[in-house]
């Protein structure tokens, strides 16, 4: 009679356990789901691919679209601050022309090539789509004439050379004599100021012109009137003050016909008569 034992121990077949085989069939798929994960990822990456490659050449297209359109022409140039440079001047130191694409117009470059400008102390520029740009500067003032390596050219309130003039170019203002070692600087400025402002008794019209002398010292000559006027480059304000009130006091005693030049030097105001 055979006998059939309950429990744990199930018979083997092979030498293996029935359990043990169904595991091992169990992990018979993995490999095909791999495979379908890999495929399936494949296909993802290629469709991303794809995307990028339909959005940059949209990109592509919408940038070339937008710099070659007429709507984006550049129809306004809108320029402020300029005194002596005219509007023509500034464009064509910027290198802009009406009509050009304002979306790929570089406005640093613009704003780098105009501010090249030895007239130009600073220069802003900016754009406003569809088409218009605009530029402001400020310019470098000038208040004297002077003579540069033989050329007649503008200098500005502290003496720095601006730029030779251009042929025919006139300007009401006094001649500057400045030695190349010697610099007007702050009291050369503060003089300029100080008359322009009214309250010396004298205006720059009146000044034939200015010397900035080895000695640190500004003298004026006043055609107008015959008069030098000397002061110390030194405490400029203080020896400006002492001129306008020595002048004043000269013109209400009737004497200043007879003057030749006034100076303050140190701490004093010296008048010389004519001889």
């Amino acid at each position: 009679m055979s006998t059939i034992t309950l429990g744990k121990n199930r018979p083997r077949l092979g030498g293996k356990t029935v359990n043990k085989r169904r595991r091992q069939r169990s992990r018979q798929p993995a490999s095909g789901i791999g495979a379908f994960r890999f495929v399936r990822n494949t296909l993802f990456t290629l469709m991303a691919l794809g995307g990028l490659a339909v959005l940059g050449a949209g990109l592509l297209y919408g940038y070339r679209w937008v710099t070659s359109s007429p709507y984006f022409g550049l129809g306004e140039v809108v320029i402020s601050g300029n005194q002596h440079l005219t509007r023509g001047d500034l464009m064509a130191l910027g290198d802009v022309e009406l009509g050009e694409n304002c979306v790929d117009l570089n406005v640093s470059e613009v704003e780098r090539l105009i501010s090249n400008s030895p007239w130009i102390e600073s220069a802003t520029v900016r754009r406003e789509l569809p088409g218009r740009l605009i530029v402001n500067v400020t310019e470098r003032e000038p208040a004297f004439w002077t003579v540069r390596d033989g050329k007649l050219s503008f200098a500005d309130a502290e003496g720095r050379v601006i730029a030779p003039a251009a042929p025919g170019e006139y300007a009401s203002m006094p001649m500057l004599r400045m030695g190349e070692n010697v610099q007007g600087g702050e009291a050369l400025q503060g003089f300029v100021n100080f008359v322009g402002s009214g309250r010396a008794p004298f205006d720059m019209t009146q000044v034939a012109w200015v010397r900035v002398l080895p000695s640190h010292q500004i003298e004026a000559r006043l055609d107008t009137v015959g008069v030098n006027v000397v002061l110390d480059m030194d405490r400029w304000e203080t020896q400006l003050a002492r001129i306008n009130t020595a002048w004043r006091d000269l013109a209400r005693r009737g004497e200043f016909s007879r003057v030749a030049s006034v100076q303050a030097t140190g701490d004093k105001v010296w008048v010389r008569l004519r001889g």
